[in-house]
């Protein structure tokens, strides 16, 4: 997707909705039930969202959200994917 526009099509949403929520000026927080469009459609987990809807409302002792998106789109590679990202992730590690 290119723009606002485009999202709020494929969430099947108003425009309004989301332009409230990107507003760099003013975002207003998303409700639930827009969160959880926003989960089903994208395949994220709801949670994800929540906590990075609702910082406030979230254990600290959890990974950040991107740490889970990044987990998220790791457990979806393939075998020889994933063993490639322990690889790469080992040889950083300090």
């Amino acid at each position: 997707m290119k723009s606002a526009r485009e999202f709020t099509l494929f969430l099947d949403v108003s425009p309004s909705t989301i332009t409230r929520a990107i507003d760099e000026r003013n975002p207003k927080t998303p409700g639930l039930e827009l969160l959880m469009k926003v989960a089903e459609k994208t395949e994220t987990d709801l949670l994800i969202l929540v906590e990075m809807a609702y910082p406030e409302a979230v254990n600290r002792n959890r990974l950040s959200p991107s740490s889970q998106l990044l987990a998220q789109s790791i457990e979806r590679l393939s075998e020889g994917g994933k063993e490639a990202v322990r690889k790469l992730v080992k040889a950083y590690e300090s």
